[in-house]
């Protein structure tokens, strides 16, 4: 089946040690021919440390079971065959809030490395080598 910006899915996620996963809620938020940039869901509650932790307010019509929250500063790229099925679409509301965070995010992450003096150039560059 193919996967659609901000559907819901269970797939195979890693946790922080590479060597382990869990199939667990994500969100669609690009599709590629290889891989699948998603984010992070989890029924566990709100953060206070992470202000990228966006709760879902709609999550029972996302077709989720539980009070859930998205994960912004969790955000990965997976292999299409991590998938395993479709929850459900994300309610227009949530994809606004969580749309506008992933932005922030990447803005704060992208300052934080030029205030390190790295650029995307020189990361790129660091990664080849």
């Amino acid at each position: 089946m193919a996967k659609k910006q901000w559907e819901l899915w269970y797939a195979n996620f890693p946790f922080e040690d590479k060597n382990i996963s869990k199939d667990r809620p994500v969100i669609i938020l690009s599709v590629q021919p290889l891989c699948v940039l998603s984010i992070k869901v989890t029924s566990h509650e709100v953060r206070k440390a992470d202000k990228y932790d966006v709760p879902i307010t709609h999550w029972q019509e996302a077709g989720l079971k539980h009070e859930s929250v998205a994960r912004i500063s969790k955000t990965v790229s997976l292999d299409n065959s991590k998938f395993r099925r479709k929850i459900g679409e994300l309610h227009k509301d949530d994809i606004d809030i969580i749309l506008e965070n992933y932005v922030q995010f990447l803005l704060e992450s992208d300052q934080v490395k030029m205030e390190n003096g790295k650029g995307d150039n020189e990361l790129l560059n660091a990664a080849n080598e």
